[in-house]
């Protein structure tokens, strides 16, 4: 079995600056695999609360669990937690109107160049109502900028 390995280059440890936080780790002592259960096997579930039981006393388990869910670290116990406790820790995505909110430069400039609002819903995986709605959105905030500059002259 392949175990996911840390890169070398590391957040640092902010109680102990300077120092990598691996160095700290509790399971330093530890057979990896024992982090790494295969799911559903016989034992699975001990080996799971065994590799939790090592994460309880380490000092670094925090930096330990950040790091897992800022790299997407999908297998293992990281931090004192598996994969699926983690994955209900993840941040919220990005909402399918928030990113074509996001990519309206893009979009606009799709559009200055001619193409249709069904291709650039299509490269930007979501659905052409939405894309007619932020359009108009764009529309709007434009058109309430105008307003703006009117009453200021």
């Amino acid at each position: 079995m392949t175990t996911a390995t840390p890169p070398t280059r590391l957040p640092r440890n902010s109680a102990s600056p300077g120092i990598d936080w691996r160095d700290q780790a509790a399971c330093n002592n530890e057979d990896p695999e024992l982090f790494f259960p295969t799911a559903f096997t016989q034992g699975w579930k001990t080996q799971t609360k065994q590799a939790k039981a090592v994460c309880a006393s380490c000092p670094v388990r925090t930096t330990c669990l950040e790091w897992a869910l800022e790299t997407g670290q999908h297998s293992g116990v990281w931090g004192g937690m598996s994969a699926g406790e983690r994955r209900g820790l993840r941040r919220p995505r990005e909402t399918q109107q928030e990113r074509c909110l996001r990519m309206q430069p893009w979009i606009e400039k799709q559009l200055a160049a001619g193409v249709m609002q069904k291709t650039i819903a299509a490269q930007l995986h979501v659905d052409p109502v939405l894309i007619s709605k932020v359009i108009r959105m764009f529309q709007e905030e434009r058109a309430a900028g105008v307003m703006e500059e009117v009453k200021a002259a």
